[in-house]
């Protein structure tokens, strides 16, 4: 299902956020903004080079992905068990509404439970009322919000051991 990504598959998959950043901004909802995941384009880089960067595909077409890290946000309290977090879901617009994005965390909480972790970590914009009904629905539990980047954050975890 996931496979890791590699340096070459960075350019498209910034290219699949960035249309989910416009996608979601034109439906007012400001998770990310438009143009800030080229910007972070060197994240993705080190990500692809430290099999951090997870894509899922059909045929050729990259139509899901995530990053999984297991260093932690400064945001968040230091763990009494190792963690990983996920960043930067994203599912191609048309392969919504699939089950794509809960088949790709399931397939991440999997690789970092057999990287050792005993928790997965995610966070989104604090508005976003029906993302975070989907990381409830997906088994993670809601935590408390915090003030990160200029922005409320709604702060998510999943005991996967």
């Amino acid at each position: 299902m996931l496979t890791a990504g590699a340096e070459a598959d960075v350019d498209p998959f910034v290219a699949l956020l960035e249309e989910a950043a416009a996608w979601l901004w034109e439906r007012g909802i400001p998770q990310w903004q438009p143009g800030t995941m080229r910007a972070r384009r060197s994240l993705f880089v080190h990500a692809a080079r430290s099999e951090g960067l997870l894509l899922a595909r059909r045929g050729d077409a990259l139509v899901a992905g995530c990053l999984l890290t297991p260093q932690r946000d400064p945001y968040w309290e230091e763990p009494a068990q190792p963690a990983c977090t996920v960043h930067a879901l994203v599912v191609a617009r048309s392969a919504a509404g699939q089950g794509l994005g809960r088949r790709v965390l399931d397939a991440a909480g999997e690789l970092a439970r057999r990287e050792g972790a005993a928790l997965l970590r995610l966070d989104c914009w604090d508005g976003n009322e029906t993302l975070r009904a989907f990381y409830r629905a997906a088994g993670f539990s809601e935590l408390h919000a915090v003030l990160a980047q200029g922005a409320r954050l709604r702060l998510f975890e999943k005991r996967i051991s």
